[in-house]
């Protein structure tokens, strides 16, 4: 989910117990590309900064099976 006006939104990041692979690329849309964001992982408890740029062209994110996390993103004013 992204707010568009907001620059902010949430991933909701979930691997089955039958998935065949554990690392994934993630691209998002709608952000602006010159922006940093904030991202907040609600089960890791940690947050990180990265580009615009990072997140439409494309990140990896490796979860085991069976795990989720929830992502709260949003930019950096």
């Amino acid at each position: 989910f992204l707010d568009a006006e907001k620059q902010a939104g949430i991933l909701h990041l979930l691997n089955g117990a039958t998935a065949a692979k554990t690392e994934f690329t993630l691209r998002l849309k709608g952000l602006e590309k010159d922006a940093r964001y904030r991202i907040r992982s609600a089960e890791q408890e940690r947050t990180w900064e990265v580009s615009g740029t990072q997140l439409l062209e494309g990140f990896s994110v490796t979860m085991d099976k069976r795990t989720g996390d929830v992502w709260f993103y949003e930019r950096v004013v």
